[in-house]
């Protein structure tokens, strides 16, 4: 389930059970510190619920082959709505993705379903992404794919994301082979790599990346970062190998990870 702030209208997490794509309205921290508890507030926070329920259900609806063609318009409702891009981003975008990802799985949607509805989310990200001064060769964060992972959506999703925060990343695309990885970061070191894995079948290929990257020199080996759906049941096995792994259920944990390692780095 969707966490999400019925004040700040701002995306809050996920919870178990993470395959129930449905917002959970709840008050995030900072609200929880800077809003009174009054009559008058809990009216507001059940309007905000129901109206961004809505629009989570109006997004939703594409996926069954509805496809919206303004994506200007579903943008501008979310930020009518108080919704800023990054969380439309990872609050209703994304999920609904992961949703998307489960529905093919199970053969409820056919490949050129997916492909509509995907191809309505990369217009609707391209838009956000317009709106961000993004430098495309950011040299200390490489954001890429393992090998065999097509979708392109969460490295994007994560670029937009570290471009908030002020910080520029590089795209690497398509995903390289685990020797290719290797070559590349010994040519263009970098600070902090992140790996997105799609499937449990790509695990094997992501197992063998980190392993030779970790036989990198100290000096030019990277920090690395591991998320993804392909994870969700098979953290342990990765946990000597990256040196941080997504939960869904912490959203900003990555953030956190990024932050205190530069600013350690800068002091």
């Amino acid at each position: 389930m969707i966490r999400w702030c019925s004040y700040c209208q701002s995306f809050m997490g996920e919870k178990e059970p993470l395959d129930v794509f449905e917002i959970s309205h709840g008050v995030c921290i900072k609200c929880q510190k800077t809003v009174l508890k009054n009559q008058h507030h809990a009216k507001i926070k059940e309007e905000n619920f129901l109206k961004t329920k809505d629009f989570f259900q109006e997004i939703l609806s594409m996926s069954h082959l509805k496809v919206h063609d303004d994506k200007d318009e579903l943008i501008k409702k979310g930020l009518d709505l108080g919704i800023d891009p990054i969380s439309l981003i990872y609050g209703i975008l994304q999920p609904l993705m992961y949703r998307m990802g489960n529905l093919v799985k199970n053969n409820q949607v056919s490949l050129m379903e997916e492909y509509l509805y995907t191809s309505t989310i990369q217009k609707m990200i391209n838009r956000i992404e317009f709106d961000y001064d993004i430098e495309e060769n950011g040299k200390e964060i490489l954001l890429t794919n393992v090998e065999g992972n097509v979708h392109l959506i969460a490295c994007r999703i994560l670029r937009i994301a570290l471009a908030q925060r002020g910080y520029s990343s590089k795209l690497i695309f398509p995903a390289l082979s685990s020797d290719k990885l290797v070559h590349y970061l010994k040519e263009h070191p970098a600070k902090v790599l992140c790996i997105s894995i799609a499937t449990e079948d790509q695990q094997p290929a992501l197992l063998e990346s980190l392993q030779r990257i970790k036989e990198l020199d100290e000096e030019i080996r990277p920090l690395v970062a591991i998320g993804g759906r392909g994870l969700r049941y098979s953290r342990a096995k990765f946990l000597r190998l990256a040196d941080f792994i997504q939960d869904r259920e912490e959203t900003g944990a990555f953030f956190d990870f990024i932050d205190e390692f530069f600013n350690v780095k800068a002091a």
